[in-house]
């Protein structure tokens, strides 16, 4: 019942700025001197897209000029969650790319507002940071508005497009040797970590 009551107090409030700020406050509540393991799994830039009112006008230019009354999938009667809109009482045209952008802003924010706390905590110094994406964007725009370029494919595909992805290593306990150093054709899967 006590969840039930937490998230009913939290409701109206984003979703990503809930988990953001549950795990800035795990980060300022640890001691920097233990072990810390803190998985966060965003989801910004993934269906539903979902963003702020402020960041759907601020990348709303993005479409201008585009094809981007071809994206449909996620507006369309038939997509049940869209029922609910881009934010409470949204009623403007859904722009894929506008708001693929926004995500990927919130996402930005959000992993900037963690590493912050990290190193406000003097946690960042023993800190691996694996930032690893789960697949390449839906590439087309009936379903989505991605682009994996130059990769062909994308999202439920066999091509490199919808396997290959985004990834990054990083924090203060990365070897300073191999800090910016870029690793092209070497296979990983998010199990390697």
């Amino acid at each position: 019942a006590s969840a039930t009551a937490a998230a009913a107090r939290r409701n109206g409030t984003y979703e990503e700025d809930m988990f953001r700020d549950r795990a800035v406050a795990v980060v300022d509540a640890h001691p920097s001197d233990a072990p810390l393991f803190l998985y966060y799994a965003s989801h910004a830039a993934h269906c539903q897209l979902q963003v702020p009112p402020a960041l759907v006008e601020e990348y709303s230019a993005i479409t201008n000029g585009t094809d981007e009354g071809a994206c449909v999938a996620q507006s369309g009667p038939d997509f049940a969650p869209m029922a609910s809109g881009v934010y409470p009482g949204f009623d403007g045209p859904y722009q894929c790319r506008g708001l693929y952008a926004a995500s990927v802003a919130v996402a930005d924010r959000n992993l900037g507002a963690i590493t912050d706390a990290l190193k406000r905590n003097d946690l960042w110094k023993d800190t691996l940071l694996v930032f690893q994406s789960d697949n390449g964007g839906c590439e087309q725009l009936v379903q989505s508005a991605a682009t994996n370029y130059p990769l062909r494919g994308g999202k439920a595909s066999d091509w490199e497009g919808g396997h290959r992805v985004a990834a990054f290593v990083g924090g203060g306990a990365l070897p300073g040797a191999v800090r910016g150093t870029a690793l092209a054709g070497v296979p990983t899967h998010v199990a390697d970590w």
